[in-house]
C-alpha cells in the first residue's frame, strides 16, 4: 500500500520534471546532448521517489491539518541544509559534514553529475537507496500502528 502511494506520487511529478525541462530548453536556452536530458529525466523522476515516501510518512505521522506545514518545514530543512539554497561550503565544517549525507545532497549530486557530462556517484545513489527504505518502513510503520488503532 505505502509503495503504492509512493508510485502514485512519482507519477505525478514525471510531468512537472517534463514540463521544467520544456521550459528550460525552450525559453532559457539551456542545452544538453540528448542522453543527458534522458539520465537527468530518469535521475531525477527515481530521485523524487524517496521524498514522496518522506511525504507519504509525514501523512502519517501527523493529522491531515498539520501534514502541509510540516511536510513544508522538513523540505525545507532539508532543502536548505542539502545545498539547493546556498553552497555548503558557507556553512561551518561540521555542518559540512552532515550534509553530505542528506538525501537532497545526494539528489543535487545526481543531477550535478550528468550535468557534467558523468555518471551519478555510487555514494549518492546509495545514500538516497537508504533514505528510500527507511523513510518507506517509516511509513509502512505508521501506517500499520494507524490502521491496527482503527
Amino acid at each position: 500500500y505505502v509503495l503504492g502511494k509512493t508510485a502514485s506520487a512519482g507519477v505525478l511529478s514525471l510531468p512537472a520534471i517534463l514540463v521544467v525541462f520544456l521550459v528550460a530548453a525552450v525559453a532559457k536556452g539551456v542545452r544538453f546532448e540528448a542522453w543527458q536530458w534522458f539520465a537527468l529525466t530518469g535521475a531525477i523522476w527515481a530521485g523524487s521517489l524517496v521524498f514522496a515516501a518522506l511525504g507519504v510518512a509525514i501523512g502519517y505521522l501527523a493529522g491531515a491539518d498539520n501534514v502541509r506545514p510540516l511536510s513544508m518545514l522538513f523540505y525545507f530543512a532539508l532543502s536548505i541544509l542539502g545545498g539547493l539554497w546556498m553552497p555548503t561550503a558557507a556553512f561551518p565544517q561540521w555542518l559540512q559534514n552532515i550534509c553530505e549525507w542528506l538525501p537532497t545532497h545526494a539528489y543535487a549530486g545526481l543531477g550535478q553529475a550528468i550535468e557534467l557530462g558523468g555518471a551519478p556517484h555510487a555514494k549518492d545513489v546509495a545514500i538516497l537507496a537508504g533514505y528510500f527504505v527507511l523513510f518507506t518502513g517509516a511509513a509502512a510503520w505508521l501506517y500499520r500502528k494507524d490502521s491496527l488503532k482503527a
